[in-house]
């Protein structure tokens, strides 16, 4: 449905509105008139009754057009069809262009005056029950005291509700199934070259001939060809960029895959090897043992500083000679490197 709101609809009518069910309507004017026109007399009001008229109006073309949210002048506290002893208060009002003398009903309008309704009752919570005619809400003879029949509108309202039913059921349905959107595109879609995408697939499933679908995939695509060091005929020489495929085959891209699946793994094995090297020389190890020697080594290595920055002390204030300060130092350093070997 193609909709419009008319400015202001969101705070036209009065505020004594509770939908308990829809009128439909005929305009009544002349069949030259506008949609401008006749939304004009619903906003302005007419002799007969007070702006604005309804809340929503239907185009020759079927665009609806929403006036109002308020309650409209529309109708009578009606004497009679399914919404009998209901008025403007409980009534929803739509118009539709229509001169209520005879003019036909194009099918477009017709079809989205359905299709309207029923996405209103839907949204309310009605069934086609809840819909009524002018006609049949305010008919002809009226009941003492009342004087205001209606004739409108002038289609057959029993089949108006039978369609507003079979929507609300999911029945009727004109969108497209994705079956029929398939077969369109099929059909209709025309590639560059100008054929269909059936045709399109008629000449790839051929087991001959230049469109094959074998030849198809080995042929070079529109993306860029990796650079070294994948090296393969479909790329050329990789020393000379101007020699050689620019672009992707299949056959290329499946070797580039290869090959960086070959580099990873060899990555990953050689990760492994090292792994195994260092749980191969700790095999066998008693691990109390080295951590103990350990500790041992960081001991020794502390005491060893100790005794070094002490000399260091003893030739700065003259405790030793400085050819004995050399000669100590020498000795600690040796025996340090002797323990390291152990």
């Amino acid at each position: 449905l193609t909709v419009h709101e008319v400015d202001g609809w969101r705070s036209r009518g009065s505020d004594s509105f509770t939908p308990r069910g829809l009128i439909c309507h005929a305009t009544a004017g002349s069949r030259s008139s506008t949609d401008a026109g006749e939304i004009r007399v619903l906003l302005t009001g007419s002799t007969s009754a007070p702006p604005p008229i309804a809340q929503l109006y239907v185009g020759r073309n079927g665009h609806w057009h929403v006036i109002a949210s308020g309650r409209c002048n529309h109708a009578l506290a009606g004497w009679a069809g399914p919404l009998k002893g209901l008025g403007n208060t409980n009534l929803i009002g739509v118009e539709a262009a229509n001169d209520n003398r005879g003019e036909p009903w194009p099918a477009a309008q017709l079809n989205a005056y359905q299709r309207g309704v029923a996405a209103i009752c839907r949204r309310m919570g009605w069934k086609a029950d809840r819909v009524a005619g002018h006609k049949e809400h305010q008919p002809y003879p009226p009941p003492a005291g009342k004087t205001s029949t209606k004739s409108d509108p002038t289609f057959d309202m029993r089949q108006f509700r039978a369609r507003v039913t079979a929507l609300l059921a999911g029945e009727d349905d004109d969108m497209p199934t994705a079956a029929e959107v398939g077969k369109y595109l099929m059909e209709q879609y025309k590639t560059p070259d100008g054929r269909t995408l059936a045709g399109s697939l008629d000449a790839l499933l051929k087991p001959d001939g230049a469109n094959a679908l074998g030849k198809q995939v080995t042929r070079s695509d529109t993306v860029p060809a990796a650079r070294p060091p994948y090296q393969n005929s479909d790329y050329g020489d990789p020393a000379k960029a101007t020699q050689g495929n620019k672009e992707w085959t299949v056959g290329y891209a499946l070797q580039a895959g290869v090959e960086a699946a070959r580099a990873a793994l060899a990555e990953v094995r050689a990760v492994r090897a090292g792994q195994a090297a260092v749980l191969a020389a700790v095999e066998g190890l008693d691990t109390k043992a080295v951590l103990a020697r350990i500790d041992q080594a960081a001991a020794e290595a502390a005491s060893r500083d100790a005794a070094l920055v002490e000399l260091v002390r003893a030739g700065q204030t003259g405790q030793l000679a400085a050819d004995e300060v050399v000669r100590r130092i020498g000795e600690l350093l040796t025996a340090s490197s002797g323990t390291a070997r152990e």
